[in-house]
């Protein structure tokens, strides 16, 4: 056969083109249509030859659920800054937002390990606003030596983040307890190392507890002379700090 160099086949359609948006909208749902190109015609420079066209044209559709590509999703809060600072017995939590979103409450969530967290208040949010704004909150039940904490923010619909964790080092510290004399045959006396209620707890060498009070008066007077001879543990606390002495009772 004889092969004509001026028949040829019909160029392709161009493909579906990709959608770019520079502000894409905020609803969490939007179609986009794309339409591919046309199909060129068969032998178009043959003489006394048609062309066929496409028997139709496709539409491609895509579904986005969520933000959209390149749409950063708005955050509920934007935390300034979030605080711990030890006050005599208590811990002292301040945190401060520049922005807030739909934020209902705050919640205060206390670790004595870092990993497994227990919420202990909570505070209600502004809900929406643009300015900055303050907010405290005091922690006067903690109990170990070092405490962590994080924020909890809860929106209207329930959905909720967490703020980065921070600590306190709330060991408790040693108080400076007078207790004379020592040892003590009849009474021995304790002083209160501050203005405030001082707690007594004395145990005997099998560790049980023998005598307790609490006092706020600047000393103690406790009357020995019916205790058995021996060694006595005194545990003195006073607001966060606490002593424990050795007593000796001798006849």
């Amino acid at each position: 056969g004889v092969i004509d160099a001026a028949s040829h086949g019909g160029g392709a359609g161009g493909g579906v083109g990709i959608i770019f948006e520079v502000n894409p909208p905020t609803s969490a749902y939007k179609q986009y249509a794309s339409t591919a190109g046309t199909n060129g015609k068969d032998c178009a420079s043959c003489t006394g030859t048609t062309g066929t066209q496409p028997a139709a044209v496709s539409t491609s559709k895509i579904s986005i659920t969520g933000p959209l590509p390149g749409q950063l999703s708005v955050l509920p809060i934007e935390l300034i800054s979030f605080t711990a600072k030890q006050e005599e017995d208590v811990v002292q939590l301040n945190w401060a937002t520049a922005s807030e979103r739909n934020n209902d409450f705050f919640t205060i969530e206390r670790s004595s390990n870092g990993h497994d967290f227990l919420p202990i208040l909570t505070v209600k949010g502004a809900g929406n606003s643009k300015e900055t704004i303050q907010y405290s909150a005091t922690d006067n039940s903690f109990n170990s030596k070092v405490t962590y904490y994080r924020l909890k923010q809860t929106d209207y619909d329930g959905k909720y983040e967490y703020s980065k964790i921070i600590y306190i080092d709330t060991e408790v510290e040693e108080l400076s307890v007078k207790m004379y004399p020592n040892p003590a045959k009849e009474k021995v006396t304790i002083t209160n190392p501050g203005q405030g209620t001082m707690a007594i707890a004395v145990h005997n060498d099998k560790g049980a507890l023998i005598f307790e009070q609490e006092t706020d008066s600047d000393l103690l007077e406790i009357e020995v002379s019916e205790w058995q001879e021996g060694i006595y543990i005194v545990e003195v606390s006073y607001k966060n700090k606490s002593s424990k002495m050795k007593l000796i009772v001798k006849r």
